[in-house]
C-alpha cells in the first residue's frame, strides 16, 4: 500500500519531486561517476499489472503473450547495459493480515461488479478497467520467466524492506517499484523509479526524490517516518488516522484536500521533538492522535519501519529431529532462490496457506476455487507434513483463502490427509532420480491428483499431457463441477495452445463470454497453480515446463472454444486430434 495519498501528491502538487528521466542518461551518468555496472532492483509484485498490460483479462490469462511482454521487458534493460535483480513477495506479515484481508474483500466487490456486468451483455473489451483483476498465474509466468534471465530472490520478511537493504548493501543503481514507502526509507539506491510510469518503449519513466520532498514539506529527511506514519501506511491505517486528520483539517472545505492535508499533517510534524526525545513521548502523541496511549507501540514500529536496518532472518533450525531440520534446510534454499513455489517451504514451517481474490463470482452455485481445490491441498499437506516432529498438532494447516465474503472472518484450520503408507518420503522425493523412485513420484502425485487416477500408470503418459490429465480428473471426478463436453474443451484448448504461438493467439478476438466459462477458467488456472505444488513437493516427476499456465491455457482461445462448444462436439483447431481422444479417454473413463 505504501503511504496513503503520498503517490498523488507526489505526481500532482510536488514537481521538484517528482519528474521523467530518461534511464539510459541517468544509466551512463551513474557508469560514468561509479566506473562499476548499473544495476536497478526490482519490486516484482509491482510489475504484474504493468507487464500484463493491454492484455484481456476477463477472458483467463493470455500467458504467451504475457511471455512476450516479460521478454521484451527484460530485453529493454539488457541493451542498456543495465543489470536487474527482481525481488517477489513471500507470505504476508501476520501484523499485516487485516490489510490483506480488507483488500481481498475490495478486489472480490471488483470480481462481482465484473459478473454482473457481464451477464447484462457487457463486452469484454468494453469492460470498466478501474474493474481490472490480474489473471490468476500471471505472477507466478512472471517470476519463471525472469529467473531464467535474471537474478531472482523470494522475501522472507518485508519485500520493500529486503529490497532497501540489497540495494544499499550493493550500492545499487535505482530501485524500480511502485509503492510510497520507497520514498520514506532511509537507505536504499541512488534513483526511485516509478514502475508504473515506465515506457518499455523509450526507456523513460518518473523519479521520486526523497530530498526534494522533504525540502519542499519544509522537513528533515529524518522526518519522513513519521510523516508517513501520520498519513497511514500497512502499520497505521489510515481510517483509523481519519479523526485526526478531521481535527488538522477543520471545518472548512478545501477544494485540494490531499495537498491541504499533507501540508498540515508536514507542518504538524515539522512542530513535534526530534530523534530520541519524540519516542520518550510518544505515548503523549498517541493520545493526541488517536485519544488513546495505547498506540504508542504502533507508532513507534511504524517509524522503525522505516530507519531502522532489520536483522537477516535467518532459518530456523529444528532441533527436534535431524532428518526434518534437513528438510527445511533444503526447502529453504529452494525457497530463496525461487527453485520452487513459495508454498512449499511456507507449509513445511507452518504458515498459513493463502490465496487471494481471482475473478470468480462467490455469489453462485460453481464453488469459487480456493473451496473446490481443498481436497486436493489437503493430500499435498498430507505428503509435506506426514515427517513432521509435531505430533498431530503438526498435521493441521491455516488457511486464508478467498471463497466468499465470510470466508475471511478468521483462518480456517484443515486436516492433512496422509498418503499411503509405502509412498517415499520428502527427501527420496526430492534427490532420488533412480527409476524405482520416478515411478513411486508419479504414483504419488497420481494420488494427489485424483482417486480416478490411481490405477493409472501417469509415467507412461507423454509430459505435455500429464498435467491436464491430472487437473481435468480432479475437476470432473473429485470435485465433481466439469461436465463431459467441458472436459472436451478444456482438452482441445489445452491441446492447440502448445502449438500455437503468441502472435497467433493475439489474434484472436472475443466480444461476448458465458460467465460460466469465466469462473471455470479461474478455477483451471487456479488448478494448474497447485498442480506446481504438487508437482514440486513430488519432485518435479513432470517437466516443470509443462506445468507453467502458458503450455496450459489461452483465456480468449477458451472462451470462443467453450461458446462452441455448447453446440458443436469440441475438438483441437490446430493440434494433435490422437493426442486429444488420448487425453479425453484417460479423463473420461468410468
Amino acid at each position: 500500500m505504501g503511504v496513503r495519498r503520498l503517490q498523488t501528491y507526489l505526481e500532482q502538487y510536488c514537481p521538484d519531486a517528482c519528474y521523467e528521466v530518461s534511464i539510459e542518461q541517468i544509466a551512463n551518468n551513474y557508469r560514468q561517476t561509479h566506473n562499476k555496472e548499473p544495476v536497478i532492483v526490482v519490486d516484482g509484485s509491482c510489475c504484474y499489472r504493468k507487464l500484463y498490460g493491454g492484455l484481456d483479462w476477463v477472458c483467463g490469462g493470455q500467458y504467451k503473450e504475457h511471455v512476450d511482454s516479460i521478454t521484451k521487458f527484460i530485453d529493454s534493460f539488457e541493451r542498456l547495459g543495465i543489470k536487474l535483480v527482481l525481488y517477489f513477495d513471500g507470505a504476508t506479515q501476520e501484523s499485516k493480515r487485516p490489510v490483506w484481508v480488507s483488500r481481498r474483500l475490495q478486489s472480490m466487490e471488483k470480481a462481482h461488479a465484473i459478473f454482473d456486468a457481464l451477464k447484462a451483455g457487457q463486452e469484454v473489451k468494453r469492460m470498466d478497467k478501474e474493474l481490472y483483476v490480474l489473471p490468476a498465474g500471471a505472477g507466478s509466468v512472471m517470476s519463471s520467466i525472469s529467473r531464467t534471465r535474471c537474478m531472482v530472490q523470494r522475501s522472507l520478511k518485508e519485500c520493500d524492506e529486503e529490497i532497501t537493504e540489497y540495494a544499499a548493501r550493493n550500492k545499487c543503481f535505482a530501485i524500480l517499484a511502485q509503492d510510497s514507502d520507497f520514498v520514506i526509507y532511509k537507505n536504499g539506491a541512488d534513483y526511485y523509479l516509478s514502475s508504473e510510469n515506465l515506457n518499455i518503449d523509450t526507456m523513460t519513466t518518473l523519479v521520486y526524490d526523497k530530498e526534494a520532498l522533504a525540502r519542499h514539506l519544509n522537513l528533515d529527511v529524518r522526518d519522513l517516518p513519521v510523516f508517513a506514519s501520520l498519513m497511514g501506511n500497512d502499520f497505521i491505517p489510515a481510517d483509523d488516522l481519519k479523526p485526526f486528520h478531521n481535527w488538522l483539517m477543520g471545518k472548512r472545505r478545501h477544494k485540494n484536500y490531499v495537498q491541504a492535508l499533507v501540508l498540515r499533517v508536514a507542518d504538524f510534524v515539522y512542530k513535534l521533538p526530534k530523534g530520541n526525545d519524540l519516542f520518550s513521548c510518544l505515548r503523549e502523541l498517541s493520545y493526541d492522535i488517536f485519544r488513546t496511549p495505547h498506540r504508542a507501540k504502533d507508532l513507534r514500529q511504524s517509524i522503525l519501519s522505516y530507519v531502522k536496518s532489520s536483522k537477516d532472518i535467518l532459518r530456523i533450525i529444528d532441533n527436534r529431529c535431524e532428518k526434518w531440520d534437513k528438510i527445511l534446510s533444503v526447502a529453504h534454499d529452494n525457497y530463496i532462490s525461487m527453485a520452487s513455489p513459495s508454498y512449499v517451504y511456507n507449509i513445511l514451517r507452518k504458515l498459513p496457506f493463502e490465496m487471494s481474490t481471482a475473478l470468480e463470482d462467490c455469489r453462485i452455485t460453481v464453488q469459487p476455487s480456493a473451496a473446490a481445490l481443498r481436497l486436493m491441498r489437503q493430500r499435498i499437506y498430507g505428503v509435506a507434513l506426514r515427517e513432521y516432529p509435531g505430533g498431530p498438532d503438526g498435521l493441521v494447516v491455516e488457511e486464508w483463502c478467498m471463497s466468499g465474503p465470510q470466508s475471511l472472518k478468521c483462518a480456517l484450520k484443515v486436516n492433512a490427509i496422509l498418503p499411503p503408507d509405502d509412498s517415499p518420503l520428502l527427501l527420496d522425493l526430492w534427490f532420488n532420480d533412480s527409476e524405482e523412485l520416478i515411478i513411486k513420484k508419479f504414483k504419488l502425485l497420481a494420488w494427489i491428483g485424483s482417486f480416478h487416477l490411481t490405477s493409472t500408470n501417469l509415467h507412461t503418459l507423454p509430459h505435455p499431457l500429464l498435467p491436464a490429465v491430472i487437473i481435468l480428473s480432479y475437476l470432473y471426478h473429485d470435485a465433481g463441477i466439469l461436465l463431459d463436453w467441458e472436459v472436451k474443451v478444456f482438452a482441445a484448448v489445452i491441446i492447440d495452445v502448445q502449438i500455437m504461438e503468441s502472435k497467433e493467439l493475439s489474434a484472436v478476438t472475443v466480444n461476448k463470454v458465458d460467465v460460466r466459462g469465466v469462473q471455470l477458467a479461474t478455477l483451471f488456472t487456479r488448478s494448474i497453480t497447485h498442480l506446481g505444488l504438487a508437482n514440486s513437493i513430488c519432485g518435479n516427476p513432470i517437466e516443470v515446463h509443462w506445468t507453467r499456465h502458458p503450455q496450459l491455457f489461452d483465456g480468449k482461445l477458451f472462451q470462443i472454444s467453450y461458446l462452441n462448444g455448447k453446440s458443436v462436439p469440441p475438438s483441437p483447431k490446430r493440434g494433435n486430434i490422437q493426442q486429444f481422444n488420448q487425453l479425453c479417454d484417460v479423463v473420461l473413463k468410468h
